[in-house]
């Protein structure tokens, strides 16, 4: 390969890439007048529609035949859908805090990074913040493969007048680290916390 095909397929990405930026933009004003539209029909709820996001995911993941995966697909238009809906409605989300959690990783996952994100310090409190409108929306653990249900997210269910409006299933992953320099191949037996 020379410098020259790098050259003229880097201007190809260019060209691609800044129509990519217009089609995105062109999609946010649509979608800025839809959530206008909605807040006229309906000014007390939510513009924020579980449904309709997993639709318009579907629907794309149907289309999708090329070399990059649905998941990071969805990755991606999960990005621009958060984008799009934080220019119709300021979304606060409150999760189990602090910064750096498995629940604000859980939030990320489900609506994107452009979501305002606010900490609670315990489960009870992110269900207080959601009563007291300090947040549109909260997202508690309900179920942990070590522990089984969550038994404060379903009594705080069970004590505030609230309305579960979606789901989202969430791996984690742990890494492996060590100070010293160990093969771990010659590792016999690893504890952890589960």
């Amino acid at each position: 390969m020379s410098k020259e095909n790098l050259k003229k397929y880097r201007n190809k990405i260019d060209i691609i890439d800044n129509k990519l930026l217009k089609l995105m933009q062109t999609r946010a004003d649509l979608a800025y007048k839809i959530g206008h539209i909605k807040s006229k029909l309906n000014p007390n709820s939510s513009l924020y529609k579980p449904d309709r996001e997993a639709e318009v995911l579907r629907n794309i993941l149907k289309e999708n035949e090329g070399k990059i995966t649905d998941n990071k697909v969805k990755v991606i238009f999960r990005e621009l859908i958060a984008a799009c809906l934080s220019l119709e409605e300021e979304i606060k989300i409150c999760y189990l805090g602090p910064e750096g959690t498995h629940s604000e990783a859980a939030l990320i996952n489900k609506f994107g990074s452009s979501a305002i994100r606010v900490p609670a310090i315990s489960i009870e409190d992110v269900f207080r913040k959601i009563q007291g409108n300090e947040v549109s929306l909260g997202i508690v653990p309900v179920e942990n493969s070590s522990e089984g249900v969550i038994n404060s997210t379903l009594n705080s269910l069970a004590d505030h007048n609230l309305k579960i409006c979606g789901e989202s299933y969430f791996k984690i992953h742990h890494q492996l680290a060590s100070a010293n320099k160990i093969n771990f191949k010659n590792a016999k037996v690893i504890a952890s916390h589960p």
